[in-house]
């Protein structure tokens, strides 16, 4: 059988319920298991000289009130910690956000099956027992030592003394070079995951986080974060569909497949000219296959827990994460245990400017991959035919 480009996706698509998902969560049919988020369980890998202490003067900063005491951990509290929002931008919803896990006022996070205590009081952090069984006790514990709500433990953890050129917790490092002060937000020093200054996980505590003179939503950084987002344009997305541009001869988007070769041009119903193609085709790719609850293609998966019905635009009777609003809105809308640039759907389809390169993309009117320049002023763009 000739392998091309389609049969290629076809295969990664119908294959996908054993495939591992990119960010470390496994691929389960329509949907994934969560990876344990990197700033869970209190603990990362650090140079040895980034003691996880916590400076005691947490209540200074109660009595500055342009300084927020929960700056750094705004997405908190019973109500944001249950509405479903990645509210401050950090990637992570609810409970699963350092923010609801660390307040021991937040009631609607239980920490785990109830055998042991989450280690976010000081009292809890001071009695000498490794209450949470994470192998790090009291304020050798992040959940104590960078936790505002715990006031017994020394660490560069708050606004003033991570911009007052002092190593405060005597770790040889001060201010911005503390990792205290960046994983906190405090101090203008906020970074993100490629190491830049970013106001990305900061986006509802009133402070400049990144030092770059703009706050929250102010601050592009925060463009994407749900209380930051007031509209979203929905252009016409997999521009190479319909029967003129899949009958031009042209590869229009730049992805290396032109016309009936194109899946959107293959599997699109309203794609006159390339049902040929498709007839054979037993894919779930239509609303009727997709709500039939028959497994059509025999992967495992029925109907809306089959990655293609989340997949393709056109179909409209699953909550699929594919249009430009719901891959920006902090919500894991499918239901698969991730969320926005986190999921496929967002990856594979350019959305939310989650796609690795432009091309493929390059007559959306989208900067699908985030880096500033939008189709054919993208140079991944110089092959596509819109752009000659």
């Amino acid at each position: 059988m000739r392998m091309t480009p389609f049969s290629l996706f076809l295969m990664a698509l119908c294959s996908l319920g054993c495939s591992d998902h990119d960010d470390g969560g496994s691929h389960d049919g329509g949907s994934w298991t969560p990876p344990t988020p990197v700033h869970d369980a209190g603990h990362r890998s650090e140079d040895s000289g980034h003691q996880e202490n916590r400076d005691s003067d947490i209540e200074e900063s109660k009595t500055d009130s342009s300084i927020p005491v929960t700056a750094g951990y705004n997405e908190t509290g019973d109500e944001m910690c249950a509405n479903g929002l990645d509210d401050d931008g950090d990637g992570y919803v609810d409970c699963r956000d350092n923010g609801c896990q660390y307040n021991p006022a937040v009631t609607v996070c239980p920490f785990g099956d109830g055998s042991k205590q989450n280690e976010i009081t000081n009292e809890l952090c001071n009695d000498q027992i490794d209450n949470d069984g994470d192998g790090y006790t009291d304020c050798k514990d992040y959940s104590c030592s960078r936790n505002p709500w715990v006031t017994i433990c020394e660490s560069e953890f708050t606004e003033e003394k991570c911009s007052d050129g002092i190593d405060n917790d005597h770790n040889g490092y001060t201010d911005c070079s503390d990792s205290a002060c960046i994983e906190g937000g405090y101090g203008g020093c906020a970074k993100g995951k490629d190491g830049q200054r970013s106001e990305k996980g900061f986006c509802i505590d009133g402070l400049d986080n990144d030092g770059d003179g703009r706050t929250d939503c102010d601050d592009e950084d925060c463009v994407s974060v749900s209380a930051c987002v007031t509209s979203y344009p929905e252009p016409i997305r997999y521009n190479e569909t319909g029967d003129d541009l899949c009958s031009d001869g042209l590869d229009n988007d730049g992805d290396g497949v032109t016309d009936c070769d194109e899946v959107m041009c293959m599997l699109n119903p309203e794609v006159t000219l390339c049902r040929d193609e498709h007839m054979h085709i037993s894919i779930e790719w239509t609303n009727e296959l997709c709500s039939d609850g028959l497994d059509n293609d025999e992967n495992g998966f029925t109907d809306c827990k089959d990655h293609a019905c989340t997949y393709f635009p056109w179909i409209t009777v699953c909550n699929g994460e594919n249009t430009e609003a719901k891959c920006r809105d902090g919500l894991d809308n499918d239901s698969d245990g991730y969320i926005d640039c986190k999921d496929y759907d967002c990856q594979w389809n350019g959305l939310g400017g989650c796609a690795d390169s432009e091309k493929g993309f390059c007559i959306d009117g989208l900067d699908n991959d985030s880096d500033g320049k939008t189709d054919c002023n993208d140079d991944d763009c110089a092959e596509a035919a819109a752009c000659r």
